[in-house]
């Protein structure tokens, strides 16, 4: 089983930054949803419950995670 950490100083991170734990970090598979003003949730990604880790190239995290306002994260969640 893997276990990963979360830093302590969390709530001081920016959505880029996460993702670059998320992704980079912990392997997620991470993926854009609606920004937070439209609700959030939805994906904006056709297929994403079969998307990969590889699908998250480091332009696609500036396209939508460094930008202002960024996107929200969706995170594919799959049996170990």
């Amino acid at each position: 089983m893997n276990r990963w950490t979360i830093p302590d100083n969390i709530s001081g991170k920016t959505i880029g930054e996460m993702v670059k734990l998320y992704h980079g970090g912990f392997g997620w598979v991470i993926h854009p949803v609606e920004r937070p003003a439209k609700g959030g949730k939805k994906p904006l990604t056709k297929g994403w419950k079969k998307l990969e880790p590889s699908f998250l190239t480091e332009e696609l995290t500036k396209e939508y995670f460094h930008c202002d306002p960024p996107f929200n994260t969706g995170c594919v969640i799959r049996p170990p």
